[in-house]
């Protein structure tokens, strides 16, 4: 494990030049006067000093950097071959894990950008799903092998995608997002006509359309 040593004044000058990524570079200012860099961890606005990698667009301002403990949060997710951080300060952000949007702590890698919330780290290896008589695995991918027939959530009908978690039964084919095979709530099948006149607001990414309402995922 890399261990990761932060002075413990804030000054931009004793902090390392290499933070687990080999790209990361400390400037001084933002490279002029016309450019906004914001903080991947926080979102706010980076002022004075920040680390930043022009490959993968990924910039962290001294703060957020001092209140991250690297020695004791960093952890070795099998599902990804870098070490991930802890990013104890609430943050808003894709999870990568379960396609959704969420604000609270969760794990990055600052190498490729792998972020993923702290509930989806922590998923269990297996699930007993209420509606299914076989124990579902996770799956960490939906296996090239079942992509290619395009299955559909068994518990919501909502698409699967190939990047995304999935938990599975193999033997009856059995396939289910990993929020939808851990929620104690009843899944809902609407249709996005009514979900649309039920939800708070409509949120767009780049991969898919989500609608939500509360805790609920409306997939479309």
């Amino acid at each position: 494990m890399v261990q990761f040593l932060l002075a413990p004044i804030m000054c931009a000058q004793s902090f390392p030049k290499s933070y687990g990524h080999t790209q990361f570079t400390l400037l001084a200012h933002p490279p002029n006067g016309e450019t906004i860099c914001h903080c991947s961890t926080c979102g706010k606005k980076c002022e004075r000093f920040f680390y930043s990698c022009y490959e993968c667009s990924f910039n962290i301002d001294i703060v957020c950097l001092s209140a991250m403990d690297m020695i004791h949060h960093t952890i070795k997710h099998e599902s990804h071959d870098h070490q991930l951080i802890h990013v104890q300060r609430p943050a808003l952000f894709f999870c990568l894990a379960c396609g959704t949007e969420h604000r609270g702590a969760s794990y990055l890698c600052t190498t490729c950008g792998f972020w993923v919330n702290q509930i989806c780290a922590s998923l269990p290896r297996t699930v007993k799903y209420r509606k299914h008589h076989h124990q579902l695995a996770l799956s960490y991918s939906l296996p090239d092998e079942y992509y290619q027939f395009r299955p559909d959530c068994d518990v919501c009908s909502g698409k699967l995608r190939r990047m995304h978690w999935v938990y599975l039964c193999v033997g009856c084919r059995y396939f289910a997002h990993v929020n939808c095979a851990t929620s104690k709530a009843e899944p809902s099948r609407l249709t996005h006509s009514s979900c649309l006149a039920m939800s708070s607001y409509l949120f767009d990414c780049f991969f898919f359309r989500l609608c939500l309402d509360g805790e609920l995922l409306y997939w479309t």
